[in-house]
């Protein structure tokens, strides 16, 4: 079974219809040039990759939008994946 497609293009793919009754679930993909991803979201499951080659400047201000995203919460997971390249550097 193939969920509905409400959404496919390079930044969201969303499986839901056009009444909301759908799975209501989506993929968002964003970059770090952008300081305020994921601002006025709800995310469940956030993967963040390559922090450290991050504009430094974007760092702090772009982690501190997307994480408050994510609730303290038992169903929710956030993933740290980066090469060895240190924070900052």
């Amino acid at each position: 079974m193939k969920p509905e497609t409400l959404y496919s293009n390079k930044q969201l793919l969303e499986f839901n219809n056009e009444s909301n009754t759908g799975l209501d679930s989506a993929f968002r993909v964003g970059t770090a040039e952008k300081m305020d991803f994921g601002s006025g979201q709800l995310v469940h499951s956030l993967h963040l990759s390559e922090i450290p080659k991050w504009q430094k400047n974007n760092q702090t201000s772009l982690l501190t939008s997307v994480l408050q995203c994510v609730p303290n919460d038992s169903t929710t997971e956030v993933f740290f994946e980066s090469t060895a390249k240190g924070i900052g550097e």
